[in-house]
């Protein structure tokens, strides 16, 4: 064999090679997984509503708190006087009131918490897809402990990564 056949020989099973790679790769499918409990749990969004759902809790129960003194002090004056009809009156007005804004700040925190919770579902969910369209994935499972994901290799989890990608997206990253 002449120099110029082993070449071309040599030249053409790298050729072949090389082709074979590329489409082996191009046709891989891209299979990821994330934990996501924690990445959920790691948002940033979430973080800063939930801040926000404890500021609201908290002012709420610091106008629950007055109104549970006044009706101590309600009390105590009809205590005082327990056949006063005023006093009567007064202690049950502020009863009433402290009941009806104790329900009415439950309901209200619950609202506040689900809207809060889907706000942070459809951004999380918004920034996983763009992930994915952005790292070409064909796939990204959500294993969140109930038996989802049976089994993967470590090189296939990118919660790590999406955490900060989420939250880089979040901050306008």
């Amino acid at each position: 064999m002449t120099k110029r056949t082993v070449l071309l020989f040599l030249l053409t099973n790298i050729m072949v090679a090389a082709g074979i790679i590329i489409y082996v790769e191009a046709t891989r499918t891209k299979t990821y997984y994330i934990d996501l409990q924690k990445v959920y749990t790691e948002f940033e969004l979430k973080t800063e509503l939930e801040q926000k759902l404890e500021a609201m809790v908290s002012i709420t129960n610091e106008q629950l708190d007055s109104l549970e003194m006044q009706a101590r002090v309600a009390n105590n004056h009809l205590q005082m006087s327990p056949s006063d009809q005023n006093r009567i009156r007064e202690y049950n007005r502020v009863m009433e009131r402290y009941v009806t804004r104790s329900e009415e700040f439950d309901i209200q925190k619950k609202q506040v918490a689900e809207e809060y919770d889907q706000q942070v579902w459809g951004q999380l969910n918004e920034y996983i897809r763009e992930y994915g369209k952005e790292n070409n994935c064909d796939f990204i499972l959500a294993g969140n402990g109930d038996g989802s994901i049976m089994y993967s290799t470590d090189s296939r989890d990118i919660t790590d990564k999406m955490i900060t990608y989420v939250n880089g997206k979040y901050q306008g990253k």
